[in-house]
């Protein structure tokens, strides 16, 4: 008996509470309307929608709020509007706000009617209408964004960004407007909007419009590399290769995709890829400085010491100044002459071709270390073997001074 009592009193107790809620949201709603009207403390009505919004499942599918909390906000919006016009001291923040806030407002009703339709087919309730309406404000939505990118608030920016580029997923929007083929603007925002989400760090929000991107021509080139790095950021790696080849086959002469990529293979031991991307860098520029650097060094790995120092002299002929390749030629000549060493009776059958290549080591590390007199970890031991092999008395014993102190 006790237990059906305290039914009864919680059943009770539920429907006073239910029916105290319906009637402060009848009341809230009739002083909003209210405050509507008088068009005064539109802020407050808008806070009265948003507090039912917030604390009322009744109030959350109920259509009323949603169009007295869009109408308010919207009048906040046209009197912004207005003393912009008239060149009056108005907050450009709070107006574009309003803008970004009206699209939120709807979305979410129409989402709430979506669900109210009965059979598949059936038109949304005010579907139509509203995304009718909110076409016209979209472009303040870009506007918004530009606004807040050119002061720096890219958190706000993405946000409006976002909001604009979002409509195409927008079942609002769908029936009516087909914004990714029709609207022109479409790619900037985009690329805007991938530009908002790298000076922000957060790599989801620079591939979230990426693709979109792509057709804005005039950034195709910085949005390859900001897609790249958001790959790399993530540990995406077949992505980020992808990205990178791509961008390689498009800007070939842009160093970027070449650099990285020949970082990537070098450090994953993947020499003969690496190797193969020098030889297609240079089939479009046979002296490009950069790539034959690279390739002097990739067959130096490959142990192709000759065909390292081919590609080494071809580089110095060019470009006398960088120190590096004297490095790799002169190391290159160290490994032949290593491998000679290793021959039975290497020093009575192979004399003379040893010295002939410890005398060319000896340009070129001479040469390293004329350019970098700081690295004696790499020049000092080279010298001291070339010294040793050429019988350079006074120059080894410089070098074994040396070497000893390191």
């Amino acid at each position: 008996m006790q237990k059906i009592l305290f039914i009864i009193f919680l059943s009770v107790t539920v429907l006073h509470h239910t029916n105290a809620q319906t009637k402060q949201l009848k009341k809230d709603l009739s002083q909003a309307r209210t405050l509507i009207k008088n068009g005064k403390e539109l802020d407050k009505a808008i806070q009265l929608m948003t507090d039912q919004l917030a604390n009322s499942e009744e109030a959350r599918k109920t259509d009323k709020v949603y169009l007295t909390w869009y109408e308010a906000v919207e009048k906040q919006y046209a009197l912004g509007n207005e003393q912009l016009y008239l060149g009056q001291k108005y907050d450009t923040v709070k107006f574009f706000s309003y803008a970004k806030e009206m699209f939120r407002i709807f979305e979410a009703l129409d989402s709430v009617s979506a669900q109210k339709v009965e059979k598949e087919g059936d038109k949304v309730e005010y579907r139509s209408k509203h995304a009718q309406k909110l076409n016209a404000y979209r472009p303040n939505l870009f506007y918004g964004g530009s606004y807040f990118m050119r002061n720096n608030d890219y958190k706000a920016a993405f946000e409006f960004f976002d909001t604009y580029l979002d409509c195409v997923n927008q079942p609002l929007f769908k029936e009516e407007y087909n914004y990714l083929n029709s609207d022109t603007l479409m790619p900037k925002a985009a690329y805007l909007a991938t530009y908002c989400g790298y000076k922000l760090g957060d790599m989801n929000k620079v591939l979230k419009y990426a693709d979109i991107a792509q057709r804005d021509n005039a950034h195709r080139l910085t949005l390859a590399q900001y897609k790249a790095e958001a790959y790399r950021e993530l540990g995406d790696t077949t992505n980020y290769i992808a990205t990178l080849r791509r961008g390689f086959r498009q800007f070939t002469r842009h160093p970027y995709f070449f650099i990285y990529l020949q970082d990537w293979y070098t450090k994953h031991n993947q020499l003969d890829e690496a190797l193969e991307l020098c030889n297609e860098a240079l089939r479009n520029d046979e002296n490009w400085q950069l790539v034959l650097l690279a390739k002097g060094n990739t067959l130096l790995n490959m142990e192709q010491n000759n065909e390292c120092i081919a590609v080494c002299d071809k580089f110095i002929s060019l470009n006398d100044t960088i120190p590096d390749v004297y490095y790799y030629a002169g190391t290159a000549c160290l490994n032949e002459a290593l491998k000679l060493e290793k021959e039975p009776n290497a020093q009575r059958k192979n004399n003379t071709a040893l010295k002939e290549i410890y005398k060319k080591a000896l340009l070129y590390m001479e040469k390293y270390r004329l350019l970098s007199p700081d690295d004696k970890m790499q020049w000092a031991p080279a010298l001291y073997r070339i010294y040793l092999n050429l019988n350079m008395g006074k120059q080894f014993e410089e070098m074994d001074k040396i070497v000893n102190q390191l």
